[in-house]
């Protein structure tokens, strides 16, 4: 499949301030000739300067000269626009890491974005094999996360509706930074799936942004988890039962290597259930999170 017919999608993660109420992960995809088009205009309209969301709309807001914050605000509108009219498709999905810390109290709260990887990577590429396409992933560089989320691919690529489907581009998920284009856009796209979700459940409810509503009357969907956690809590036994994952004989592997419960070593651990094949115990203690 061609450079031209291949998908690429562009993904990000957004935090509410405190990064205790509200994780997302988004972003978009298209070819590369609509990412070329959309990248010309975002260069044009940011003079090639590099793009925040969050900087953007807070930077200026308690300056005396607030002159400085509406261009801000003008310059994120215009970016959203450009979003809007490309024809590039997205998908953002939000959690609530109340719920997080509710259900698996013991996890570094931080692991809440690893789940909305995995809903953002499982939508796309159903999308991809809906539309007979292949997809290549890109994503903001995650220092120290980049082993787990690569775990979290090949997990899904191993999965029986997408084993040998000639899906993927590649076979790990690319990371790149905040200097290219592709990225910002995805960056603004994930900071409004996070304020989806936090104007709801935050201190102070609000409505619908106007920059939200931009972007999902145009091919971008924003999905709300919800009960996202609390109902994985209580599959986990079915989930475990259906991989022949024996809690027991896991805490003793996790023993036996020193190592921690967390969401890098269970996936380490089913992929070992999957290959039947022992992981050495040093390489999977360079990954813990």
């Amino acid at each position: 499949m061609s450079d031209i017919e291949r998908l690429k999608f562009f993904g990000d993660e957004s935090f509410d301030g405190k990064r205790e109420r509200v994780a997302a992960v988004a972003g978009l995809f298209g070819t590369e000739s609509e990412w070329s088009a959309l990248e010309a205009a975002w260069v044009e309209r940011t003079g090639g300067k590099e793009f925040h969301a969050t900087t953007c709309e807070t930077q200026y807001a308690h300056d005396p000269d607030q002159e400085k914050h509406r261009e801000n605000l003008k310059l994120y509108e215009d970016l959203t626009k450009i979003i809007a009219n490309s024809g590039i498709r997205g998908y953002g999905s939000s959690f609530d890491l109340m719920s997080y810390r509710a259900n698996f109290p013991n996890d570094d709260l931080e692991n809440g974005f690893l789940h909305g990887i995995g809903d953002v990577l499982k939508y796309c590429s159903r999308l991809a094999l809906a539309e007979n396409k292949q997809v290549e992933f890109f994503f903001d560089n995650r220092q120290g996360k980049e082993y787990v989320v690569n775990l979290l691919f090949q997990s899904l690529r191993d999965q029986p509706f997408l084993k040998d489907k000639n899906v993927f581009y590649g076979t790990k998920i690319n990371f790149d930074n905040r200097k290219n284009p592709r990225i910002q856009a995805a960056d603004l796209t994930a900071r409004e799936a996070m304020k989806f979700l936090d104007n709801y459940i935050g201190p102070v409810r609000r409505p619908h942004r106007a920059s939200l509503k931009t972007l999902a009357n145009q091919r971008i969907q924003f999905v709300d988890e919800g009960p996202y956690f609390k109902d994985f809590r209580e599959k986990l036994p079915e989930m475990a039962k259906r991989y022949g994952m024996d809690i027991l004989e896991y805490d003793r592997w996790l023993s036996e290597h020193k190592l921690t419960d967390n969401h890098s070593n269970r996936l380490h651990y089913m992929r070992r259930l999957d290959e039947a094949d022992p992981i050495k115990p040093d390489s999977v203690a360079e990954t813990q999170i």
